[in-house]
């Protein structure tokens, strides 16, 4: 699963969430979200915090502000989810099925 969410003053805004992303893909290439014959075969978005899927783009206050990128590696293949979840939904329900999890922090002022 990839997620990358916007967190500002301890609160955390999903921006987008992929998943079922192949293990040999190399790349998710610019502006494909939504764009299912563009993105890696298999790859499911799920609900970002906008309450859709696909990606929107951030559009933060002023101030300093995170940008995390996480990049979740699970025990399995693929995973099945009834409807496209959201992170929150995604982490209940795989919590034992992640063996590790990779964060890229930006910070913006």
């Amino acid at each position: 699963m990839i997620r990358m969410h916007l967190r500002l003053s301890g609160v955390v805004w999903v921006h987008w969430n992929a998943y079922n992303i192949s293990g040999i893909a190399t790349q998710v290439a610019e502006a494909t979200s939504n764009h299912s014959d563009q993105i890696p075969v298999g790859t499911v978005e799920g609900i970002s915090d906008f309450g859709s899927t696909g990606y929107r783009g951030p559009c933060p206050p002023s101030g300093s502000h995170h940008f995390d990128f996480a990049v979740y590696v699970l025990n399995k293949p693929s995973i099945s989810m009834v409807t496209p979840s959201t992170r929150d939904e995604f982490e209940a329900a795989h919590i034992a099925d992640i063996l590790t999890k990779a964060e890229l922090v930006g910070l913006f002022w």
